[in-house]
């Protein structure tokens, strides 16, 4: 099934874009976190975090202000201090939006983590998850129906012990009862595609940067009620009918649905292009999903995400 993490490389500079809001208190300290210490040597480009903080990606409310840092610098205490977080480009890319979802705060709450804990990849199995609770069983995504598909492990081949140095897979006991995908295998390039930003107060996520700690539920199956225990039948049925995580992303792509963003109401209540939950037509990432849909409908299913982080790659 899938592997760990992620992704791509690029070239770095310096540049701002701004945008209006008051930026948000975080809990960033004179000094910076153990998480700060572990992003790579920046090689992130002025064009692609353009691209991917343009406003198909991030509302105008999502984002006060962002810097590009310099080829190969590590993360400045000054700006920390001047109230800049760090942000994935890649996780960006897999699906991971400011106003998080209900559903990815339970995730992270009941285990106890930050987003940046995970690899993207992770972000990626979530977005799977939880369009396919909203889109395919009409029903709102939660932690006890994702747990019993998958459990929390260490990414012990990673080069890190707190960014990145989670993610989730399938249990093996789950892998025939759930829809098939593949990732492309880790590369930990990832840790080095990040940019300095500045968001506002309705942030829902957290940027603490603490030390992972590991908790006893990592790989706890959870009681489901009976209507979970039929939503768990349902997605085993809708596998063994055919439908793939391929065919998931696809559908959430040509609907412009962030799955892990904070909507109005569930993807099955989609009602067309001018639905208040639907992302911007306009921008970088809408033409990269037209590109990502076209790569559907024209390979199979296992090479459709090596085709895809391809893609990714070349488009930063």
């Amino acid at each position: 099934m899938e592997k760990e993490s992620d992704e791509a490389s690029g070239v770095a500079s310096e540049a701002a874009g701004v945008q209006e809001d008051l930026p948000a208190a975080t809990s960033t300290e004179s000094s910076l976190s153990k998480v700060d210490h572990e992003w790579g040597n920046a090689a992130t480009t002025e064009e692609s975090i353009e691209k991917w903080t343009a406003a198909d990606v991030f509302r105008p409310d999502e984002l006060v202000e962002w810097r590009a840092p310099a080829k190969d610098e590590a993360p400045l205490p000054s700006l920390m201090e001047d109230k800049f977080v760090i942000l994935s480009l890649t996780h960006i890319m897999c699906g991971l939006r400011m106003d998080a979802s209900d559903f990815l705060l339970s995730v992270l709450g009941h285990y106890g983590i930050e987003w940046f804990h995970l690899t993207p990849n992770s972000i990626t199995a979530l977005s799977i998850f939880a369009h396919l609770c909203e889109a395919y069983l009409g029903e709102p995504p939660t932690v006890e129906v994702f747990a019993h598909f998958y459990r929390l492990y260490h990414n012990n081949k990673g080069e890190t012990t707190t960014l990145g140095a989670v993610y989730f897979r399938l249990r093996d006991k789950m892998k025939k009862n759930y829809p098939v995908y593949y990732l492309k295998a880790s590369q930990f390039v990832w840790t080095c595609l990040w940019f300095y930003a500045k968001i506002p107060q309705s942030c829902r996520l957290t940027f603490r940067g603490d030390a992972l700690k590991e908790t006893n539920n990592w790989s706890d199956v959870l009681h489901l009620s009976p209507e979970q225990q039929d939503q768990v039948r349902r997605i085993g049925e809708l596998s063994n009918q055919g439908l793939t995580g391929v065919d998931i992303i696809n559908d959430f792509l040509k609907h412009r649905i962030s799955p892990l963003r904070r909507r109005a109401h569930l993807a099955c209540n989609y009602t067309g292009p001018t639905d208040p939950t639907r992302d911007s037509d306009e921008g970088a990432y809408a033409t990269f999903t037209r590109f990502a849909i076209m790569f559907h409908q024209l390979i199979d299913t296992t090479s459709f995400f090596l085709c895809l982080m391809t893609l990714i790659e070349l488009w930063i």
